[in-house]
């Protein structure tokens, strides 16, 4: 297991669920705004605990 530095300052390991959540992001940013909408609205209803964690790092990534 590795740490890995976000770009929100934070240390996690490259096996933890921020991570996870944040390389979700990155690869977000290479869709469309609309899928990633509708990526959005479906994990709302799977996993909405998740969704304000991966709406941070698209923000974060997106003024980088």
């Amino acid at each position: 297991m590795t740490d890995v530095f976000l770009k929100d300052g934070s240390v996690v390991d490259n096996y933890s669920p921020e991570y996870r959540m944040y390389c979700e992001a990155k690869w977000l940013l290479t869709k469309d705004i609309e899928y990633r909408r509708e990526w959005l609205s479906k994990m709302q209803e799977r996993r909405p605990e998740e969704v304000l964690k991966v709406k941070g790092y698209l923000t974060i990534l997106f003024k980088s």
